[in-house]
C-alpha cells in the first residue's frame, strides 16, 4: 500500500512540474511576443 502512494506522489509531482514547465514557456512566448507587438507599432508610428 505504501509503495503504491509512493508512487502517486511521484506521478502527481512530475504532472506539477510538466505543468508548470508549459506555464512558463507560454509566458515567455507571450513576453516575447508583446516585446515584438510593441517594437513593430514604435517602427510604424503608433504608440502605447
Amino acid at each position: 500500500m505504501q509503495r503504491l502512494i509512493n508512487q502517486r506522489a511521484k506521478l502527481s509531482i512530475y504532472r506539477q512540474n510538466i505543468l508548470g514547465y508549459f506555464h512558463y514557456i507560454r509566458r515567455h512566448a507571450y513576453e516575447k511576443n508583446r516585446i515584438r507587438f510593441a517594437i513593430n507599432c514604435k517602427s510604424s508610428g503608433f504608440s502605447i
